[in-house]
């Protein structure tokens, strides 16, 4: 057979080439392996192995193999003329430095690159990738090559041959699994898959599946595997499952249940499948007993395959298959038996130890987590880490013990704290992290710090005023355990400071309160007066001093809430920000039309609003009132603060849409040859508001013309109202033009369409006879014809060669005369050529749109 080759030529990529011989099948009389059969003697498996040392410099290589032929009568290939037609795949080879970057691995595809369908029946394939470095991969159709850069010719898609409703073709993009729903007429298709492997988000080698597919007219209906759900597992964890099968026909035949997988291929632990084949119904057990070893960053695939064994009244096999896809999320499980104890101010954290995979050559630490309040959500075991979406901050990684101590906790809060285990490969160097992992987060333990200094609860405008607003002040006494009386002694004494603008840092002592005995210390409230709460926002924080002048500690800033709003059409935008310890978890906007009663509009939980729809010119007033809380159960709650009250009137500055522009001219529709009539002066423009919720708020538009895109622009017309959205402008030279069209509304607020420019409809045609003999009938030699001509460059020449005449002028006017000498030229014929020009619209330049030449004959007998 032509294409059964014992050896292949491969291009390693770097300029080099080598000639490879194949490795498997039984030796031949030359003793070289002569291959093995495959898909029931239909086919043959050649496999080529070589090895290549690179030179290293580059990370990047195409290795490439090409075969002279493709087999015959491929549908979707050149119409089925595809023997000729080379067979060609490449692969790119990332190598990059271990040291630095770690090693890399090409995807390994256990699904032959061969498959058997029939018309009318639902077609499924899978190459079951698997990249054992745990690269993310992701699958895409391309036109199968036969050369490189070079596609096959005449290729057409699945869906193409005979496309319709019935005939869908879909790809998941990541797991590889094909879907054609249903092929529609018999025959032999090509197919190929590029498939791209990305690491942290960057592609670092792609490779490339071209495989046959065989679909046949039969009355046999493909085999049916039960449906498989996806799997989470623990390491560690045994994985057990049935697998069965069942063939739809009647007679039954025998069925074939196979499975092949990342699983299935490991050096560690593999996973085993045992099958059980009978007529009409195939079973099979999956067993995969895991260990740490397995841990990795994507899903395991494994892809069950069933295969009947139908024979037509030919005696031709017609195998037909199912294929059932299965996902196994294998997750380290995570640290268990969280406890908190206090330390110092700090908050010390343990778990449990020996964590189950701490011995595995994968494992390289935990990550401590922190979130304010008490969260006892309880993680889906298939959750790998924590989700940006969680509200936890990360205060540690790489610890390598069982304890933590945060001595970032603030006293008087509550927090939850989370541990998560982290796994990966390394590079040689031991320097860049691969397949990285995590493990489930651990459940969560929460801590309330004690409270022994003061806590800031409330800064809450009372007044706004430009001299005279005034703010409320409260933050909470101690707890007496907490402080420990006996060794922070008093007299105790509160000092509130403050400070300008919201963070601001420039803090001065504003007041003092001092108590003798702890009862006593009950001043907790203050009201600041004589302040700019018009213009400005303002922060407080507290120290407090034990022991007369010990000072024990300050409490957190915190900040009056600043309302801002920004008006525009018919709406106010209100914005607000505040710098607080707390957590302010609801906003509630409230709103007055006269300046004095104030109504609840709306709750929200992020700081902004757009309040709409409003009347534009009237003004509107409005404050915020900010829910918090401690999350620690001896803090009531809510806490509850004001920002200023602040005024806004919306005004119309929003511009309308902007409409689409088309302009049309008889010159668009003008066959070559015919005649420029006196209507091919006209431009007919119109155009388009697409978003219908727009054209109320316009008011008209306004035309604007211009002579070339880089000319300026003059108002051509002005037209008023919606309803219009065409106009007709008769252009009255020879030049070209361009418009745009402006959408104005009642506030004169303006958008601009598209530009469009339109090149004249050029028509020039030159007599070939003139009579210059003064019988005041046709003296001058002038165009017969000249419609938007800029300018031409003629020039006239005598039976010798001589110039007689030139000009630039499109009316030309010649009087038959040498231009040099003013002499009367005598009868004759002579020769012209004419470059014609017109105005380019774009460029603002003339360019030649016409190139003439002919003879011209002058008469000067008496008729």
């Amino acid at each position: 057979m032509q294409a059964d080759r014992d050896t292949l030529e491969i291009f390693w990529g770097d300029g080099s080439s080598e000639k490879i011989w194949r490795t498997n099948g039984p030796s031949g009389p030359d003793g070289v392996p002569s291959g093995e059969v495959f898909d029931d003697n239909e086919t043959k498996k050649n496999i080529y192995k070589g090895i290549h040392v690179y030179p290293g410099a580059f990370p990047f290589y195409v290795v490439s193999v090409l075969d002279p032929n493709r087999i015959s009568n491929i549908v979707n290939i050149n119409f089925g003329e595809s023997v000729n037609i080379p067979f060609y795949i490449e692969d790119t080879l990332f190598l990059p430095n271990p040291q630095f970057y770690g090693y890399n691995n090409s995807p390994i595809l256990y699904q032959p690159p061969i498959d058997h369908g029939a018309v009318g029946e639902i077609f499924i394939h899978n190459p079951n990738a698997w990249d054992i470095d745990g690269d993310s991969l992701y699958f895409e159709f391309i036109v199968p090559k036969q050369a490189t850069a070079q596609e096959v010719p005449a290729y057409r898609y699945l869906d193409e041959v005979m496309a319709g409703a019935d005939n869908v073709v879909t790809l998941d993009p990541h797991t590889g699994e094909l879907i054609w729903n249903t092929p529609q007429q018999t025959g032999i298709y090509n197919i190929a898959i590029l498939i791209r492997e990305y690491r942290s988000g960057e592609q670092i080698g792609t490779m490339v599946r071209d495989m046959q597919i065989f679909i046949d007219e039969t009355t046999n209906r493909p085999p049916e595997i039960a449906a498989v759900r996806d799997t989470c597992i623990f390491l560690g964890e045994q994985l057990t499952l049935q697998v069965s099968a069942t063939d739809p026909n009647i007679p039954l035949q025998p069925l074939h249940l196979t499975a092949y997988g990342g699983p299935l291929e490991l050096d560690i632990s593999p996973a085993t499948f045992t099958a059980n084949n009978g007529s009409g119904m195939a079973s099979g057990t999956f067993q995969w007993q895991t260990v740490c070893a397995h841990v990795f960053s994507s899903n395991y695939t494994v892809v069950f395959k069933a295969q009947d064994d139908f024979i037509n009244n030919l005696g031709q096999s017609i195998h037909l298959v199912d294929l059932e896809t299965w996902q196994i999320n294998v997750v380290a499980p995570p640290p268990y038996n969280l406890t908190t104890q206090l330390i110092g101010n700090g908050v010390q954290i343990n778990w449990e130890q020996p964590y189950v995979c701490q011995t595995s050559e994968k494992f390289y630490g935990f990550s401590v987590w922190r979130k304010e309040g008490c969260d006892s959500t309880v993680y889906d075991r298939c959750q790998q880490g924590m989700s940006a979406d969680d509200g936890y901050i990360l205060l540690a990684e790489n610890i390598n013990q069982y304890t933590y101590t945060d001595n970032t906790a603030k006293p008087g809060f509550s927090y939850t704290y989370r541990i998560v285990a982290h796994f990966s490969d390394v590079s040689t160097a031991g320097n860049y992290p691969l397949n990285t992992a995590q493990s489930v987060p651990s459940a969560g333990v929460c801590v309330e710090l004690p409270q022994n200094i003061p806590l800031m609860t409330q800064v809450s405008v009372i007044n706004t005023d430009v001299a005279n607003g005034v703010i409320a002040v409260t933050w909470t006494k101690p707890d007496a355990i907490a402080l420990d009386t006996l060794v922070n002694t008093p007299p105790y004494t509160y000092e509130l400071l403050r400070a300008d603008g919201i963070g601001g840092n420039n803090f001065v002592p504003i007041t003092s309160f001092t108590a003798n005995t702890y009862s006593a210390a009950n001043d907790t409230t203050y009201t600041d007066t004589a302040l700019n709460t018009e213009g400005q926002a303002y922060t407080y924080r507290i120290n407090f001093y034990v022991s007369g002048s010990f000072l024990l500690g300050s409490s957190e800033i915190a900040s009056s809430v600043r309302l801002e709003i920004a008006p525009t059409d018919n709406q106010n935008n209100l914005t607000w920000q505040a710098e607080v310890p707390w957590q302010n978890y609801e906003y509630v906007i409230y709103r007055s039309t006269d300046g004095l009663a104030y109504d609840s509009i709306a709750t929200t939980i992020i700081p902004a609003y757009e309040d709409r729809p409003l009347t534009n010119g009237k003004s509107y007033c409005y404050y915020i009132e900010a829910k918090g809380s401690y999350f620690n159960s001896a803090v009531a709650a809510p806490l509850l603060n004001n920002s200023q009250r602040t005024c806004a009137t919306p005004i119309d500055n929003v511009p309308p849409c902007a409409p689409t522009l088309a302009v049309s001219n008889d010159c668009d529709s003008l066959s070559q040859g015919e005649p420029v009539s006196d209507t091919f002066n006209q431009n007919r423009l119109d155009w388009a508001i697409n978003d219908a919720s727009c054209w109320e708020d316009i008011s008209g538009y306004i035309i604007y013309t211009a002579p070339t895109a880089v000319s300026p622009y003059i108002v051509l017309d002005t037209l008023e109202g919606i309803s219009v959205s065409d106009y007709v402008h008769t252009v009255a030279n020879s030049l070209a033009v361009c418009y745009y069209v402006a959408a104005y509304d009642s506030a004169y607020n303006v958008s601009n369409s598209n530009i469009v420019c339109k090149d004249a409809c050029l028509e020039y045609e030159l007599p070939n006879t003139f009579t210059p003999n003064g019988d005041g009938d046709n003296e001058l030699f002038v165009p017969r014809r000249s419609v938007f001509v800029s300018s031409i460059d003629l020039k006239i020449y005598n039976r010798w060669g001589n110039l007689v005449f030139e000009t630039s002028d499109p009316a030309i006017n010649w009087n038959g005369t040498d231009q040099q000498s003013g002499k009367e030229l005598a009868e004759g014929v002579y020769f012209y050529v004419c470059d014609v020009l017109a105005l380019n619209s774009i460029s603002g330049e003339s360019t030649i749109e016409k190139q003439l030449s002919g003879y011209i004959e002058l008469l000067r007998g008496k008729d």
